[in-house]
C-alpha cells in the first residue's frame, strides 16, 4: 500500500471521524450527574482528586508507563496557583508544577482562556516559566476518565524531564511528542478495556482495510453511530459529552496507530513518523497548531 495513500486514509479517518461526533445520538450521553453536597472547592482536594483517579487506574492495570507518571506525581510535583502574571509555588519548587484553576481564577486573561475550554480537563504547559501540569475540577468525569487523561498530560511531564521541550517546537516535534504520548495512552487503554476493547479495535481496523481496498480513497471510514454505545459499555458510564468524545477520541487514534503498524510500509520509525504526520494534518485543520509555508 502506497505511503502516499495511507497519509491520506490517516488524515481523513481522523477528521471525518472526529468530526462526525456531533453527529451521533447523545442519548447514551445524556445520563444524569448524582446530587452531591455543594462545599467550598480546595485546591489541595481536586489535585489529590486526579492523582487517586490515576492511582485507581494503576491499580487496575498495572501499567508501567502509568506507575511512572504516578510516581513523579508524588515526588516531583509541588502545587501552584494561579497569579495575574503567571503562577506562584506553594513551598519549595519542584521540576513540574500542579496548578488547580477554581471558576474565581477567570480574572486572569492568560487562565480564563483555559478554563473556558470545553473539551479537555487537563493540560501540561511546558513553558520555560510554567512546566506544569494544569487541572481543572474535573465533576463531569468519570474516575477512570480523569486517571486516563492525567495519565496523557502526566506522560508530557515525564517526557519533558528526560529532554525539556517549549512551546517553540516546530510543528512536527509536537506531533512526535503527540504521538509517543498517544502510543503510551493506547497501551493503558487496552489494559483498561481488555478483549472487549481489543475485539472493538481489531473490527475497526479490517473495516478500515476493507474500505480501502474497495474505495482506494478513504472517504467513508467516519465511525459507526453504535461505536459510541460500544465504548460507554467498555469504560463508561460517561458523566458528559466531553467526557464520551474523549474515549472515541482515543480509540480512534488507537485504531489509527494500529492500521499504520499493519498495513504501512517501512521500518517501524518510517511508521511512527507517518503516525507524527498525519496528527499534524489533523491539528493544522483543527487549528490547533499553524500551517506551515
Amino acid at each position: 500500500m502506497k505511503k502516499l495513500v495511507l497519509c491520506l486514509i490517516i488524515l481523513v479517518v481522523i477528521i471525518v471521524s472526529l468530526f462526525s461526533v456531533t453527529k451521533y445520538d447523545p442519548t447514551p450521553l445524556t445520563i444524569p450527574i448524582p446530587a452531591q453536597v455543594t462545599t467550598p472547592l480546595s485546591r489541595e482536594a481536586v489535585k489529590e482528586d486526579w492523582v487517586n483517579a490515576l492511582r485507581s487506574v494503576v491499580d487496575q492495570t498495572q501499567d508501567v508507563n502509568a506507575k511512572e507518571v504516578l510516581a513523579m506525581l508524588e515526588t516531583q510535583t509541588v502545587l501552584a496557583i494561579p497569579t495575574v502574571d503567571g503562577l506562584k509555588v506553594m513551598g519549595h519548587d519542584k521540576p513540574i508544577r500542579i496548578v488547580v484553576l477554581l471558576p474565581e481564577d477567570s480574572q486572569y486573561p492568560m487562565w480564563k482562556e483555559i478554563l473556558d475550554e470545553k473539551v479537555a480537563g487537563a493540560y501540561f504547559l511546558p513553558q520555560a516559566e510554567a512546566h506544569a501540569i494544569v487541572l481543572k475540577n474535573g465533576n463531569e468525569m468519570s474516575l477512570k476518565s480523569k486517571g486516563l487523561l492525567l495519565s496523557h498530560e502526566g506522560t508530557h511531564a515525564l517526557h519533558y524531564l528526560k529532554k525539556p521541550f517549549n512551546e517553540q517546537m516546530s510543528n512536527i516535534q509536537f506531533c512526535r511528542e503527540e504521538q509517543s504520548t498517544h502510543a503510551a495512552e493506547n497501551s493503558l487503554l487496552s489494559s483498561l478495556g481488555g478483549k472487549p476493547y481489543e475485539n472493538f479495535v481489531a473490527a475497526r481496523v479490517a473495516n478500515m482495510a476493507s474500505t480501502l481496498e474497495q474505495t482506494d480513497a478513504g472517504v467513508h471510514l467516519a465511525m459507526p453511530d453504535k461505536s459510541y454505545k460500544e465504548l460507554r459499555n467498555i469504560f463508561g458510564p460517561w458523566q458528559s459529552e466531553k467526557e464520551g468524545f474523549m474515549w472515541v477520541a482515543g480509540a480512534w487514534t488507537d485504531t489509527m496507530f494500529r492500521f499504520v503498524d499493519l498495513y504501512g510500509s517501512g521500518t517501524q520509525s518510517e511508521k511512527d513518523e507517518m503516525k507524527a504526520s498525519g496528527l499534524c494534518s489533523l491539528y493544522q485543520y483543527l487549528g490547533v497548531i499553524p500551517k506551515e509555508g
